[in-house]
């Protein structure tokens, strides 16, 4: 089952097509609405606002020195450190949440009308880090999630663009996931490959892949 990972961990991580998801078809017919384009973006902030937080519960499960770093890494990321001639700089402005808000104040500035702060909601990701399982959450935004990043963001900035006139600047935080997340999904399969030993770990895996994949593509089923 080794071998397989990989190739099982791609496959169950990108089962269909984002061409025919609705919400990029409501986009292409122009039937996405500034109702669901407000609501679209209060669920989006939910997750954006969630993820630096996942990432350190992860973290501090994780015994793998390898998988830690990519993790301390992203998080760093997340938070808007970035290495600047051989120092960690702090950039509280490039954080992601507040490249989100740019996007939230673009809304805002459309719709005329305050974008909802959304609700905390208990996930399979959550219980699973109750349970002390960190290689099932790892793969589910590790390989689920950010595999599924770049695809979605390719088709839905020219179509935001298209729809709302919202500029690069507007969508900063769409165009930076989508350059980052393409290694990223790609690295983590990797980090998974090496760390999932036998059947167990590897089934853990497989799981938390599958499941951050089909969360990705439930989260995206706007407009309601």
């Amino acid at each position: 089952m080794k071998a397989d990972i990989g190739q099982q961990l791609r496959k169950i991580s990108q089962p269909r097509e984002y061409s025919r998801h609705p919400l990029i078809r409501h986009l292409q017919a122009g039937t996405f609405n500034q109702e669901h384009l407000t609501r679209f973006a209060t669920a989006l902030w939910g997750m954006a606002e969630a993820f630096p937080n996942n990432l350190a519960r992860v973290l501090t499960l994780c015994p793998d020195r390898t998988t830690r770093r990519h993790l301390l890494q992203n998080l760093l990321e997340e938070e808007g450190f970035s290495p600047t001639e051989g120092t960690l700089q702090d950039r509280p402005e490039r954080a992601h949440i507040a490249l989100y808000n740019v996007f939230i104040q673009a809304v805002e500035r459309y719709t005329h009308k305050q974008v909802p702060a959304p609700n905390p909601a208990g996930t399979w990701f959550t219980q699973a880090l109750d349970q002390a399982n960190w290689i099932g959450p790892a793969a589910y935004f590790m390989v689920g999630m950010e595999l599924n990043v770049p695809p979605t963001f390719s088709l839905l900035i020219p179509l935001l663009k298209q729809q709302f006139s919202f500029t690069d600047e507007d969508l900063v935080f769409f165009n930076e996931h989508l350059e980052a997340d393409v290694a990223h999904g790609e690295i983590g399969i990797q980090i998974l490959q090496a760390v999932c030993q036998d059947e167990r770990t590897q089934a853990l895996a497989v799981e938390g892949a599958r499941r951050g994949a089909l969360a990705w593509w439930s989260f995206w089923r706007y407009p309601k």
